[in-house]
């Protein structure tokens, strides 16, 4: 199990920051971890991006 969550700040004066992590697969333990990142507005506290790398399907 994962517990980090890494956050990433341009600047204190940046409305944005990212945050990062890793997520163990639920079915296959062996597989490599995911890895979902998101792209947050601090100001209006809203995502603006978001992506992982787990393959639906």
């Amino acid at each position: 199990m994962f517990r980090l969550v890494q956050y990433y700040l341009f600047g204190e004066d940046s409305p944005i920051c990212f945050l990062k992590t890793k997520v163990a697969p639920s079915r296959r333990a062996n597989d490599k971890p995911h890895e979902p990142w998101v792209s947050i507005d601090k100001v209006k506290g809203g995502v603006i991006s978001a992506h992982c790398t787990f393959k639906a399907g």
